[in-house]
């Protein structure tokens, strides 16, 4: 059936492009199915195979995908074997920042070795086939994923569902032609526009909205539209109240759907409300002075927090959130990590510039990769040695002298101790795995009496004529 509609979209595309479709290439043979099959561990979906065995993919030229190439066999597994390779790379925090529109439909990862891509567009993003979706999600399903694409779509429930749609824009005349041969067609929101089709009360849902304050109002039309409606209020995954003028988060408890809040600089003083965003991923309240933020508790699947330079009461609610993998309390007038231990699938853990001066609890956070301890007045940083997974550390601006403790973190890729007084640097030379230092010239000149291997190194406070000249001529002996 798929290779049907492929070729009712060759036909359509013929009268509109009547060059077009010579880009395409022969057929695959089914050997190379079963090379391609090999290499990425399963077998192709029928409708995949189909594909391949009407066209191998295009040749250089206007893309057939929303203006992107049709992949050959051979350039789906190049992007197929590069993303494998990143996912090898990031594995520590592959979760992160993924969210899945909508919620429970696509694995929330940065890539999984199921998603086969057939079309990409020169920007680190793909379009591919989902073959290991979340529990809501279809084997076969569409999905975007990519560079820009922190937050994944899925476009279409399946490959031959996605061709319908590109030959309905095409006799709807619901496309344009970019520079006399780029046919350029909105992408799909297939999902997205189905579950909004609940039944729900409109009449509450007017109710509320009528008694939104004017703020709120605006903010929500900023982030959706004009005159939005439920549909597009419970799909709404991102809300972004920068530069706006609420006061509270009351209205949030709508959101059904919210899987990431942006609040920072607003004049917001509680969190209420938020015990309505059970699946909540990402919150954001940096520069923001806060006097009750207990909402918190109920955020239980929060994984990215953020409240640089805030005012808050206490870390009691955030010490609760045990699936919290990156968080910043930078600036936020801490003198103690009370509770710090319970978060122990940290990886990322900012707390700059604070009066924290005891950091025992720290080497039990595992996980971390990750670490500001900046401006702080530290008093024992030896217990960070326990931290095996550590790649970046920044010490810089604070008291400490002794940096023996390094030596015994093996995984340390990037180092930041600019502005301390150290005399000893020979404990660097453990570290096989540095490739970067931040540091004053001075240190620079001294670390490099007794490093035995080359690492970049990054000046902080300017450098003269003469010592970048220095610094040159290092890095070419």
């Amino acid at each position: 059936m798929l290779n049907i509609y492929f070729q009712s979209l060759i036909d359509k595309v013929r009268e509109i492009q009547p060059e077009m479709p010579s880009i395409l290439n022969e057929k695959a043979d089914f050997s190379e199915i079963q090379r391609a099959e090999k290499v990425i561990g399963m077998t192709l979906p029928d409708e995949l195979q189909n594909l391949y065995l009407t066209h191998n993919g295009q040749r250089h030229g206007p893309g057939f995908f929303f203006t992107c190439p049709f992949l050959s066999i051979d350039e789906m597994l190049d992007e197929w074997s590069k993303w494998s390779q990143i996912e090898e790379k990031f594995i520590d925090n592959w979760d992160v920042n993924s969210i899945s529109v909508p919620q429970g439909y696509i694995k929330e990862v940065i890539f999984n070795r199921k998603w086969i891509p057939f079309s990409m567009d020169y920007g680190g993003n793909n379009f591919a086939l989902d073959m290991d979706p979340g529990p809501k999600g279809k084997p076969g399903q569409v999905i975007v994923f990519g560079r820009d694409y922190d937050t994944k779509y899925v476009l279409a429930d399946s490959l031959s569902e996605l061709l319908n749609y590109y030959i309905d824009c095409l006799k709807c005349g619901n496309y344009t032609v970019e520079d006399d041969e780029y046919i350029d067609i909105d992408m799909p929101k297939l999902s997205v526009m189905k579950i909004g089709q609940n039944g729900k009360n409109q009449k509450i849902f007017k109710n509320w909205k009528s008694q939104l304050s004017s703020e709120w109002l605006l903010a929500l039309q900023k982030n959706i539209s004009k005159d939005f409606s439920l549909d597009s209020l419970e799909s709404l995954h991102s809300l972004n109240l920068l530069k706006t003028n609420v006061t509270d988060l009351i209205p949030i408890e709508k959101l059904t759907g919210l899987r990431e809040l942006i609040t920072s600089g607003t004049k917001i003083k509680t969190l209420s409300g938020m015990e309505f965003c059970p699946n909540l991923k990402k919150a954001y309240f940096a520069k923001c002075s806060l006097k009750d933020i207990s909402a918190l508790n109920a955020c239980t699947k929060l994984q990215v927090l953020n409240f640089s330079n805030s005012q808050i009461p206490s870390t009691e609610s955030i010490t609760k959130l045990k699936s919290l993998k990156n968080l910043s309390l930078e600036g936020t007038g801490l003198n103690k990590l009370e509770g710090i231990d319970n978060l122990a699938n940290l990886t990322e853990l900012n707390i700059a510039r604070n009066e924290i001066y005891d950091f025992s609890h720290l080497g039990d956070l595992k996980k971390l990769t990750s670490l500001s301890i900046s401006y702080n007045k530290v008093g024992n940083a030896s217990d960070l040695n326990k931290l095996k997974k550590l790649k970046s550390l920044d010490i810089s601006n604070t008291t400490i002298s002794n940096i023996e403790f390094l030596g015994d973190i093996k995984s340390l890729e990037t180092i930041r101790i600019y502005s301390i007084k150290v005399d000893e640097y020979s404990t660097l030379n453990n570290l096989s795995n540095l490739k970067e230092i931040y540091c004053s010239f001075d240190q620079f000149r001294e670390i490099i009496k007794t490093l035995k291997f080359k690492v970049r190194f990054v000046m902080v406070g300017g450098l003269t004529k003469e010592q970048r000249n220095y610094y040159s001529e290092y890095m070419l002996q």
